[in-house]
């Protein structure tokens, strides 16, 4: 499971979605709906230059003075 994750200017974290996806694929998946307008979840690219690998797998992008991040847990 992969929750896409928002720290704010203030430094607040609050989570704005969950996915059964890995974490590139989700934070791409909540780009495309939420950001880009995209509904067509059949045709999402498979990158997206905005989204940036972090150390330990996970995955960024930056939406004005917030950070967009994803946190991933293992299916058990």
């Amino acid at each position: 499971m992969t929750t896409i994750m928002l720290l704010d200017e203030k430094g607040d974290i609050s989570e704005l979605a969950t996915y059964s996806l890995p974490e590139k694929e989700a934070l791409i998946a909540y780009r495309q709906k939420f950001e880009l307008k995209n509904g067509n979840t059949w045709n999402y690219p498979q990158d997206d230059p905005a989204i940036r690998e972090m150390r330990g797998g996970e995955y960024c992008y930056f939406k004005g003075d917030a950070n967009i991040f994803t946190r991933s847990e293992a299916i058990r």
